[in-house]
């Protein structure tokens, strides 16, 4: 039954269809963007209030900006910020989930209850009360920094659990009598468990962070003199977008916003259980 289960998990293929999507944002994000005609972020560059046409496909805002290139321009701003965030939320989470699982006694106890309180924190209200108070002084880069602050508990969380049953295989004190050192130990034999976790939750806090800074930029609470895709629509809402009938500013940012989210996530199941079934 166990071969029958394995055999038919490796038959599973690759979904080709969220890879596409996800390759033709990234692409248009930051390939497309590159020969925008003017400042995609300048105001009265255009006609204002311009429904979608051959001339402007995705229409103009009524500050006066093509919806095609600050799109293109306000994605890729937030696709770095996400980046960043999750590059540096991945890297503390495997540096607490490591040691909360491998060492033992007090400092375990320690590297546990925090994980766990970071866990129980609510991310959201914080960061709003934090961006609010410092919301003249906001750049991307401090931005990045106060989300990752809390992106990294729950894949932290899971990491140690994983050490945590590893350090008692029997692989683990033969590599120790060997010689091994811990980072050795960590580096060949508890990474290739971990890696589709890490891979997984890496994507997986890009999209949360994504979600975040579109979150906080609805409320005004973000930098204004960077594009991103939930400043877009802050202007969109601020200025009334729909109940004045112009639809398609909230619309395309909104649609690209999601198209990205939804594919990346099943990119990242696909992953996840590719280098599962290696294992």
């Amino acid at each position: 039954m166990g071969l029958q289960v394995s055999s038919m998990r490796l038959r599973l293929g690759v979904n080709p269809i969220p890879i596409a999507i996800v390759v033709i944002i990234i692409l248009y994000s930051f390939v497309v963007s590159l020969f925008a005609p003017y400042d995609p972020s300048a105001w009265n560059m255009v006609p204002r209030d311009q429904p979608p046409s051959l001339k402007y496909p995705f229409g103009t805002t009524s500050l006066g900006q093509d919806l095609f290139w600050l799109c293109s321009y306000a994605l890729r701003n937030s696709i770095i910020m996400s980046l960043l965030v999750s590059s540096i939320g991945i890297l503390i989470a495997i540096i607490m989930g490591v040691i909360a699982g491998y060492v033992r006694g007090r400092l375990s106890s320690v590297m546990t209850f925090i994980i766990d309180s970071f866990c129980a924190l609510p991310a959201l209200p914080i960061l709003v009360l934090l961006f609010m108070m410092m919301r003249e002084h906001l750049t991307p880069i401090t931005m990045a920094l106060w989300i990752a602050i809390f992106s990294w508990s729950w894949p932290a969380r899971n990491i140690r659990s994983i050490i945590f049953s590893l350090r008692e295989r029997g692989f683990t004190y033969i590599a120790k009598f060997s010689g091994y050192t811990i980072f050795d130990l960590i580096r060949y034999h508890y990474l290739p468990y971990i890696y589709g976790l890490v891979v997984t939750n890496f994507l997986g806090i890009m999209l949360w962070a994504i979600g975040i800074e579109t979150t906080l930029a609805v409320f005004g609470l973000i930098s204004l003199t960077t594009p991103t895709i939930g400043l877009t629509i802050f202007w969109a809402m601020n200025y009334q977008a729909i109940a004045r009938g112009i639809w398609w500013w909230i619309f395309f940012p909104s649609a690209l916003l999601i198209l990205f989210i939804a594919s990346a996530y099943f990119v990242s199941l696909d992953l996840y259980r590719r280098v599962y079934l290696r294992l």
